[in-house]
């Protein structure tokens, strides 16, 4: 059953993330992705990859059934393809100029390379956490919901959570003047 807080300064643990509070006009704060860890997590798909093309090789080279044999041929096949899906998206992930989360006064953007995603925070009805997903669940008022990784720099699930809920409530406080 997935868990879901509507404000995560409520969450159990968040009296570990004692963030300050968001002033108005101060600069849009940028959250990096972490590209170190993204990296990483390639390496390990890349191993696993090789560790599947291994099996499907030992599987065609020793198997006497003809079938597990078919088998083996379908493992090399499928282990290629993720190798070298990993190998594009790590070749990717290095090329990309900047891949941020930016939280405004007024805004939330995801800039991934080219690509940017904005959303006015005003539109925004609820911050979530969903532990069973590991996301954090932007409710959008009459639209679909957005889904953040945790995926920045130094920043937990909880932490960005906050983050945005705090900047949700700035901009509330800000509108409500």
């Amino acid at each position: 059953m997935s868990h879901l807080v509507t404000d995560p300064a409520t969450h159990p643990d968040a009296a570990s993330c004692d963030l300050p509070e968001r002033r108005a006009g101060a600069a849009p704060e940028r959250l990096l992705v972490d590209v170190d860890s993204e990296q990483q997590a390639a390496r390990l798909r890349l191993v696993a990859a090789g560790l599947a093309l291994a099996s499907g090789v030992w599987l065609v080279w020793v198997a006497q059934p003809l079938w597990l044999r078919g088998v083996g041929v379908v493992a090399c096949a499928f282990a290629a393809l993720w190798a070298r899906r990993n190998v594009k998206q790590a070749a990717a992930h290095a090329a990309q100029p900047e891949a941020y989360l930016e939280l405004g006064e007024d805004h939330l953007a995801l800039v991934d390379g080219p690509s940017t995603r904005s959303l006015p925070l005003a539109s925004i009805a609820a911050v979530e956490l969903d532990d069973d997903r590991l996301v954090v669940v932007l409710r959008l008022h009459g639209g679909e919901p957005w889904l953040l990784e945790p995926r920045y720099r130094g920043i937990g699930l909880r932490e960005l959570a906050q983050r945005v809920h705090r900047a949700v409530q700035a901009q509330r406080e800000g509108a409500s003047r």
